[in-house]
């Protein structure tokens, strides 16, 4: 059968999975009952799966006819500590905790995209490696996989992964070459000043009034000392300081992040809020502390690799079925990091229904529909992407 052909034939099993990991949602490295169902669908297929020191995920290999070339496939896991209001028949049964993030679509896909190149192995040469991959919302997972031997023995030729997209039509698969993600780096401000009672401001220091004002001041680095070609984003979720209404705290934190698509851009940046932050705390008679856990750079997509799903998607779905994303997206994602080890892409799947404004909320929204048709054209995507690649003799 061809690929099309398979997706029709077992989309219905796979989409009764993905509901299955929909209800049943796990947090960053406490991904224990999806790996179990991961590791069973591989089981079933006749898939083998590595023996690794990781404690959630799996790595996991196809073998084709004969040797030839390597290519890895990706899915992450992990859910997000968001309580669901989707009012879906499957929606979460864990309190707090829902895949609003999409990665149950994506660990089925991946599964479903196994499952049909363990079909087909006797049409390519080479090595299939799926990463079925924890911990990608806290920064952690692709490093584990990593560091547990997955771009090595063999090393992959090429690596590919995908992501759910509510600003995209379901059906659609969305390519972006070059920067297609941000860089994200965190900063920590510790703002120290002298407490004191709220009638006497004059014989404290208060670090409120200073992280008011740095606030506001840091965000001119971004307008008047960025270049205006590399964008960039400095966002502060987090600002906490006192107990009450009357009393001035000793010191108020600011936590927050820095987006960026340039190293050079944001490595400047991160130097100004330090400079910024010490200079306006001392001018207002306090101090600072600033902690800055640089990212690894933004995730850039090679352009081959696109111009190859491209190719795919054209075969599998019809020309008409490619979304040119013009814009990067400011979010990230770990899957950078396997971009440093051998080329790769990471494309988008649509998501989104036009006629029913629940599957366009955005990612991370608890209230967030995923559309399925989505899945069904990520995997026929993926696979003959994939298959194309190993069957390539270049």
């Amino acid at each position: 059968m061809t690929i099309p052909e398979l997706v029709e034939t077992y989309k219905d099993e796979y989409i009764a999975i993905r509901r299955d990991l929909h209800q049943h949602p796990e947090l960053s490295k406490q991904e224990f009952r999806t790996t179990e169902v991961v590791k069973r669908e591989l089981s079933k297929c006749g898939i083998e799966i590595l023996d690794t020191e990781l404690e959630t995920g799996c790595i996991a290999v196809i073998h084709g006819k004969g040797p030839g070339k390597t290519i890895a496939l990706r899915a992450d896991m992990d859910a997000l500590p968001v309580t669901e209001e989707t009012n879906l028949p499957f929606s979460s049964q864990t309190e707090g905790v829902c895949h609003a993030c999409g990665h149950d679509i994506h660990t089925a896909s991946l599964l479903f995209t196994a499952r049909i190149l363990q079909e087909k192995r006797e049409e390519f040469n080479g090595t299939v490696k799926l990463f079925f991959q924890p911990a990608e919302e806290c920064g952690a997972g692709a490093l584990s996989i990593i560091k547990a031997g997955g771009m090595q023995d063999p090393k992959p030729e090429m690596i590919l992964g995908m992501h759910c997209s509510p600003d995209i039509p379901a059906g659609m698969i969305g390519l972006k070459k070059g920067p297609a993600m941000a860089d994200g780096s965190l900063v920590k401000i510790k703002v120290i000043g002298k407490g004191g009672h709220g009638a006497h401001p004059y014989r404290a220091v208060d670090p409120i009034a200073i992280a008011c004002f740095l606030y506001c001041q840091l965000q001119t680095i971004i307008t008047r000392e960025n270049n205006a070609a590399y964008p960039a984003i400095l966002t502060f979720g987090s600002i906490h300081g006192g107990n009450a209404g009357n009393v001035i705290p000793d010191t108020v934190e600011l936590a927050g992040g820095l987006r960026t698509f340039n190293e050079e851009s944001r490595d400047n940046i991160l130097a100004a809020i330090e400079r910024m932050s010490k200079s306006c705390c001392e001018a207002m008679r306090g101090t600072c502390e600033v902690t800055i856990k640089k990212g690894p750079g933004p995730l850039v997509n090679v352009p081959w690799v696109i111009d190859r799903v491209a190719e795919a998607t054209k075969k599998v779905l019809g020309e008409d079925k490619i979304y040119n994303i013009e814009i990067p997206s400011p979010g990230g994602d770990d899957f950078l990091l396997y971009l440093k080890e051998c080329p790769g892409a990471y494309f988008r799947i649509g998501t989104w229904d036009q006629t029913k404004p629940e599957t366009g909320h955005g990612l991370h929204n608890a209230q967030n529909v995923f559309d399925e048709r989505g899945m069904c054209s990520g995997v026929a995507a993926m696979s003959q992407a994939a298959l194309d690649f190993l069957q390539d003799l270049n």
